[in-house]
């Protein structure tokens, strides 16, 4: 599959989606939709409507297709993983929380936050 060049490239993907996640179990929340995460992904970047609902040569999503292959990446290091009893529910593995913790504490040790949940 041929991708849109006008969208962000994989290594940079695959971090905002993880932060994201992050972002969301922060504020509680442990599953996230696939519609969800398109479009927190999408706002992170500021993508256009145009960029969001770029079609490929057959017909898919480009933008969805990008979104799923980094959801495939992570999911393959054990960073994320999907709800077992409903289709499309996102979340970050325990494994995904404490990497993303220990390379990005939220807190220093002040006790000052430095991670924000946006």
């Amino acid at each position: 599959m041929r991708y849109n060049e006008d969208l962000p490239n994989l290594e940079e993907l695959h971090f905002i989606l993880w932060y994201k996640l992050y972002l969301q179990h922060r504020t509680g929340r442990e599953f996230v939709t696939t519609s969800e995460a398109y479009e927190l992904v999408a706002n992170h970047f500021g993508l256009s409507e145009e960029q969001k609902n770029h079609l490929t040569e057959k017909g898919y999503n480009d933008w969805q297709a990008r979104v799923r292959s980094s959801y495939d990446h992570l999911k393959g290091k054990g960073i994320i993983q999907s709800d077992p009893n409903r289709k499309g529910y996102w979340k970050l593995t325990d494994k995904g929380i404490e990497t993303f913790e220990e390379w990005f504490p939220p807190v220093i040790p002040s006790g000052k936050q430095i991670i924000n949940n946006e």
